[in-house]
């Protein structure tokens, strides 16, 4: 058989793979994000008065065999967007951005953390102690932003591997996680499910969530 009929034969027998496919790219135009899960619980905690937003914030999440994806939309006018870049890793920047902060085994020992600036600066780190913070861990995971009229987009995959976890069994594996967006423009910082990083307790705060268990790793090499 030559490389075409090849190909033509993979692209027969695998059709849906193909099309479940998953471009973090800042659109969620797949059909995978129409049934996501869907968070929109969002306050104020800086300042901490646990009003309700000047600007609505919805994340929907879904998993499947390569990670756990996390899409925000931010609703916000073009005009007042600040999209500068970073370094990697900074810890206060002048721009708007999306946090993730997630406990993969939901006991509260450890939180891991995933943010984006609007201009696709990454910062991860890890949260002990309730609210004790160290940015000495990097690891590989994936996130793009896009600009629209009247609001704009981050998106999200958190691979499997990107840091060890407690073995589940069944379908689903329950996880916790602190949702947060910082508006440059009007200095304020929402929540969901409305912690205030700077309060303890945090850590064992966070929201419970269910995502399908399809976590595979059997062995890991930390560095």
């Amino acid at each position: 058989m030559n490389h075409k009929k090849t190909l033509a034969l993979v692209f027969s027998i695998f059709p849906s793979f193909l099309l479940a496919a998953i471009t973090v790219d800042g659109k969620l135009d797949e059909p995978e994000w129409q049934n996501a899960q869907s968070i929109s619980d969002f306050v104020t905690v800086y300042p901490n008065d646990k009003s309700k937003p000047k600007f609505k914030t919805e994340v929907r999440v879904f998993s499947d065999d390569k990670g756990i994806y996390f899409g925000f939309t931010n609703e916000q006018p073009i005009e007042t967007h600040t999209p500068l870049k970073h370094p990697r890793d900074k810890w206060f920047v002048d721009a708007d951005r999306n946090f993730i902060m997630i406990d993969f085994d939901g006991n509260a020992t450890v939180g891991y953390e995933f943010s984006v600036t609007l201009g696709d600066t990454l910062r991860d780190a890890i949260v002990t102690n309730e609210n004790e913070m160290s940015d000495s861990w990097d690891a590989i995971w994936y996130a793009k932003t896009k600009s629209y009229e009247d609001y704009w987009i981050s998106e999200f995959l958190i691979p499997w591997d990107v840091a060890p976890m407690i073995n589940v069994e069944g379908p689903y594996r329950e996880i916790s996680v602190s949702l947060a967006r910082w508006t440059f423009s009007e200095n304020e910082v929402y929540n969901s499910p409305g912690l205030n990083f700077y309060k303890s307790p945090f850590l064992s705060k966070f929201k419970k969530l269910q995502v399908r268990n399809l976590n595979t790793q059997k062995t890991r090499i930390d560095f």
